[in-house]
């Protein structure tokens, strides 16, 4: 007889369970994820594709709210029809009956654990990918809709006219790109067209500009500058957010802290300032009366630099001078253009600056010689003397030398701040430790997220179920009271602990794990005092 009513309630559990999972995680499904990229412009085909993908992520949310509301409506009707009254005058205990109830429990945060830390992960790289694939379709269907398309807060893209090329990549007629660095330093570029794909890899997105004209306002000045191809990278939350890891990559993901992207963002920053320092000290070193610095290269051509008199420039660079000797001789700042291992031309000036800086809108550092007062230059094919006012040298490469002395220095080094490392870069030394503190937060709050929320599918299941025998919950209002009440609450506790945790502050980490098991502790006792209650009718 009391395995015909397991069977008996475990059939009524399964089939209201199911039902509940299969409304709530189609309606979570579309108005959350597939909606709003439909109307960013992706296919009905495309957007079947994702319903199948990302049905297993909202399942790990919506399980527990299915089995929640399936033990509280059908104990609740077991009670209101008195077929709880037959077992207990049938000697049924109570625990008996609620056994069904308790293995659902069970079931659903094991379930709930593989899917958040093994299917959910997996689901949500096929999404990003599927999203990665249409980015282009994206980006395309957000500029023709509001004429713009943003990236971050600092970062905008409007073009008039939009087309797609036959490479998958688009044609961007009438261009303006703003980036806002600073509250008074704004970067824009203008350009007649412009053609966007994909860089070397499938979230970095590279646009090439078409006669291009920028402007750098910094306290209502503007200049003009040469600009590189602009290149941005899309956001990717499935590969930098600990919430999508799966298991086995959270546990050791503070292993590999530094593969984190915002953090890789300050590291990178940090080793360009140490590439800039090096290579000064390097000029200086190497320059002084009678001595030539032969580092620099551009387009096939060798630039010798001779400067009697060479010190550091506060604004990243070196200061040329030029020097009067007591004997009446004149050393005058030189640089000697080498083609094809001869002298093509030799420049002549009183002073001069070696000056390194990321272009306009562009990725990586150049190098520029300026030469300034009395300028004169002389070519091999001529023995006429020019004479200017400023003669300017750009795009120059930074030797690799100097790059790969950077790269060698560990994260870990950089991270520990060690004196020497980079003395410019170290401006970044408090918001990288912010970073790497953050990340592990997120790291620690993600994985005891996981843990409680499965422990707490089980204590609400079983709650949900003696709670429908004692309120004699049958009605469907009654059980969806009791469900969103129950749920609302443990969720909110346990997502703010964690989020605490997230906060790097002083004990928010103990605080935070306080308040997340705090509340499944006291959901448990309060489930505990729920079944006393029961066995003692």
């Amino acid at each position: 007889m009391v395995r015909t009513l397991h069977k008996y309630l475990g059939r009524d559990l399964l089939k209201v369970a199911v039902l509940a999972l299969v409304v709530s995680t189609l309606l979570f499904t579309v108005f959350t994820i597939v909606e709003p990229l439909r109307k960013r412009g992706l296919a009905s085909g495309q957007v079947a594709q994702l319903i199948f993908y990302t049905i297993p992520i909202m399942l790990s949310m919506t399980l527990p709210v299915a089995a929640l509301f399936a033990a509280t409506i059908v104990y609740g009707r077991f009670s209101q029809d008195n077929e709880m009254t037959a077992c207990r005058a049938s000697g049924i205990s109570t625990l008996n009956v609620l056994s069904p109830a308790l293995a659902l429990g069970v079931a659903v945060a094991v379930i709930s654990m593989a899917l958040s830390n093994f299917v959910t992960p997996r689901m949500a790289e096929l999404v990003q990918k599927r999203v990665k694939d249409n980015m282009m379709a994206l980006v395309s269907k957000e500029l023709e809709t509001q004429g713009y398309f943003e990236q971050g807060k600092a970062l905008i893209v409007h073009a008039d006219t939009v087309t797609r090329d036959t490479e998958g990549g688009m044609v961007l007629y009438g261009v303006v790109g703003i980036q806002v660095k600073k509250a008074d330093e704004i970067v824009g570029v203008t350009a007649s067209k412009a053609h966007a794909n994909f860089g070397e890899s499938d979230d970095v997105v590279d646009i090439h500009l078409v006669e291009p004209m920028a402007f750098h306002t910094r306290s209502g000045s503007e200049v003009q500058e040469e600009v590189q191809p602009w290149r941005f990278k899309m956001p990717n939350p499935v590969k930098d957010d600990p919430a999508w890891y799966d298991w086995s990559r959270l546990m050791d993901a503070d292993k590999k802290v530094f593969s984190n992207a915002e953090i890789r963002t300050l590291l990178d920053k940090i080793r360009n300032d140490m590439v800039h320092d090096t290579f000064i000290d390097t000029i200086v070193k190497d320059l002084g009366p009678g001595r030539v610095y032969r580092g620099l290269s551009a387009g096939g051509d060798t630039f010798w630099v001779e400067a009697p008199v060479a010190t550091r420039d506060p604004g990243k660079g070196v200061v040329l001078g030029s020097q009067m000797r007591p004997d009446g001789s004149f050393l005058p700042v030189t640089v000697t253009v080498m083609r094809n291992g001869a002298w093509h031309e030799r420049i002549m000036a009183n002073t001069g600056r070696i000056g390194m800086g990321v272009p306009l809108m562009g990725t990586h550092s150049v190098v520029s010689i300026t030469l300034s007062g009395a300028v004169e230059s002389q070519t091999s094919a001529s023995s006429q003397i020019s004479r200017h006012s400023r003669r300017n040298f750009g795009d120059m490469s930074i030797p690799p030398a100097v790059v790969e002395a950077a790269d060698r220095v560990s994260d870990q080094t950089i991270a520990q701040g060690n004196e020497g490392v980079a003395r410019s870069g170290m401006r970044y030394l408090p918001e990288l430790k912010k970073k790497i503190a953050s990340v592990r937060s997120k790291i620690i709050a993600e994985i005891h997220r996981r843990l409680a929320m499965s422990c707490s599918c089980f204590i609400l299941v079983a709650m949900g179920a003696a709670l429908g025998l004692l309120l004699r919950g049958g009605q469907i209002l009654t059980a969806f009271v009791i469900t969103a009440v129950l749920g609302s609450l443990l969720l909110i506790m346990v997502m703010r602990g964690t989020q605490m945790i997230n906060d790097v502050g002083i004990n928010s980490a103990a605080t935070g794990l306080s308040v997340a098991w705090g509340s499944v502790a006291a959901t448990t006792v309060a489930t505990g005092a729920v079944f006393v209650k029961l066995c003692r009718r």
